[in-house]
């Protein structure tokens, strides 16, 4: 009897030894996988799977943007140009004698990025996916980081639904620029200018503006955090409010100071954030600022109605809780994320630019409001919030519309595709011309291309063409309106504005080309990239 007993205990235990072992397992396997880490890992990875996808898709074997040749050229220049005071291969720019990298960090990480590829074996010609992918992932993480700050927890939920709120924005992350780096450092900034709460901490908004000097081509974005946290906590502490500004401002001020091309930097710094944006909102712009800095379009509107959406649900959320549950207060956090995604909202009625903080900081807002306000209690959103399968078919909808928008966006963008002009540098080189010979590109926007293709000739102006009609008004608007067909140059007095040998046209502007073809400019080369011109047809264009 008693051995039967054994038995049966034996048998009893080896059952539940393997099951209680297994069930140890499966409950460990949960709670990590359901660890604040984990699902943050979880949501940056399938969102820069997403983002990649879409960058492979619509551009497998070209950049999306032309700037990204500039940033790689500059780069591979390494330190003979972050020192440098001036920019000689731009003969008729603010840069020629007052030369400032804005985004020298940016250009610093790219040459090491691209230093560690070649040591490993990678090639690092166009298309640079690799280079941009390491700038998306920062962005990723540096908006998980953000939104664990803030006490919410980072689902894929959000990372979806910034994704899915505008194919702009959605675009904009696949381009190698400094804004993709910006952006990751304005929600590392928010982060930590909302843990001021003490004159001990002002440091914080110090350093961040120190380092947002090296990085992004407007420094002075990073104003907007600290103002916002100084204006919710100026009811508590007067002194603290006006100090966090005054430490992000003087951490601006030292970073330009401190800087290595100094005093460029305030003269650049004035051009771009002050007389570009005046040209903007007067009606007197002499000459083509590029797409991104104008007034968006309807269609813009209809297309990214998603921001101004989420940006309404956020203001009804803000509303409903003081309107009608009185006894609830907003934390300082949530009410500075609100005042900050509000001002960059406002900023798309002047401009494209401002989605690139609008989306973002308008989904940390969102999470952090409904957060909140779920915590408190409030009778309609929490049963809204405690019903498992709906939110779970909330999520699963907000995946197909993601998908959606990933779809409609890789339609609409599969047209922009910049290559450099290897063709015409191949050509150029055959041709054995001296170094530093000035080609006129008269589309400004050519700039990036030529650089990186043949960074041994000068050009005319690029990137911004404010610093070329800060340089010399008279002969850039001349230029402009030759460019557009309102005036006619002849080859002698093309070559007598600009002082150079040839003007370049690239395959973006053919009736411009076919126009100096009809005027009697020489064609000494027609390739896929463009055409260029001779404008002293004395000289032999094979030498």
């Amino acid at each position: 009897m008693n051995e039967e007993n054994g038995n049966r205990s034996l048998s009893t235990d080896s059952v539940n030894g393997p099951s209680l072992l297994n069930t140890s397992l499966a409950g460990s396997a949960r709670s990590l996988f359901s660890s604040p880490f984990a699902s943050s890992t979880l949501a940056v990875s399938i969102s820069f799977l997403l983002i990649f996808y879409f960058r492979f898709v619509t551009s497998p074997d070209a950049e999306p943007c032309a700037d990204a040749f500039y940033h790689v050229a500059i780069s591979q220049q390494g330190a003979t140009c972050y020192a440098a005071r001036t920019f000689p291969k731009m003969s008729m720019s603010a840069w020629k004698d007052s030369f400032y990298d804005k985004e020298l960090a940016f250009h610093f990480a790219i040459e090491k990025i691209c230093g560690l590829q070649r040591l490993l074996g990678f090639d690092t010609s166009p298309p640079f996916h690799m280079l941009t992918s390491v700038f998306i992932l920062f962005f990723l993480i540096s908006f998980a980081y953000c939104l664990a700050r803030f006490s919410v927890k980072s689902s894929l939920f959000w990372f979806l639904l910034m994704l899915s709120t505008s194919p702009y924005f959605l675009t904009r992350m696949t381009m190698l620029r400094p804004h993709l780096l910006g952006m990751g450092l304005m929600l590392l900034s928010t982060a930590l200018i909302s843990q001021v709460n003490s004159w001990r901490r002002l440091y914080l908004p110090l350093f961040c503006a120190f380092l947002y000097v090296y990085s992004y081509s407007q420094p002075h974005f990073i104003l907007l955090p600290a103002i916002a946290f100084a204006l919710v906590k100026f009811r508590k502490d007067p002194g603290l409010a006006f100090l966090i500004p005054s430490s992000a401002a003087l951490g601006l001020f030292f970073g330009l100071l401190l800087h290595p091309q100094f005093p460029a930097t305030f003269t650049v710094w004035k051009i771009q954030s002050i007389d570009v944006p005046l040209k903007m909102l007067g009606s007197n712009v002499p000459v083509f600022l590029g797409e991104e800095m104008l007034r968006p379009s309807s269609q813009f509107y209809l297309e990214n109605l998603g921001v101004f959406l989420l940006f309404a649900f956020n203001s009804m959320l803000l509303l409903a809780g003081i309107r009608r549950f009185r006894g609830i207060q907003c934390s300082e956090s949530a009410l500075a994320l609100y005042l900050i995604s509000a001002v960059a909202s406002f900023g798309l009625i002047f401009s494209y630019r401002p989605i690139e903080y609008a989306c973002p900081l308008s989904v940390i807002s969102c999470a952090v409001l409904t957060s909140e306000f779920s915590k408190a209690k409030i009778p309609f959103l929490q049963n809204f919030l405690a019903r498992p399968a709906f939110l779970r078919l909330a999520k699963f909808s907000l995946c197909i519309i993601a998908l959606l928008f990933l779809s409609y966006a890789s339609s609409h963008t599969q047209r922009r595709k910049y290559l450099p002009f290897n063709e015409l540098s191949d050509w150029w080189r055959d041709r054995g011309f001296p170094e530093n010979t000035r080609i006129a590109n008269l589309l400004w926007s050519d700039f990036p291309q030529l650089f990186y293709s043949l960074p041994e000739c000068q050009y005319l102006f690029g990137l911004d063409p404010m610093f070329g009609y800060w340089s010399d008004p008279g002969k850039v608007s001349k230029i402009e309106l030759f460019r557009t067909g309102q005036i006619r140059l002849s080859p002698d007095e093309l070559s007598s504005i600009t002082g150079a040998r040839f003007a370049f046209v690239s395959f973006y502007c053919p009736p411009l080309a076919k126009d100096m073809f009809d005027s009697g400019f020489r064609l000494v080369y027609q390739g896929k990239d463009g055409w260029l011109f001779d404008l002293d047809p004395s000289e032999n264009p094979t030498r």
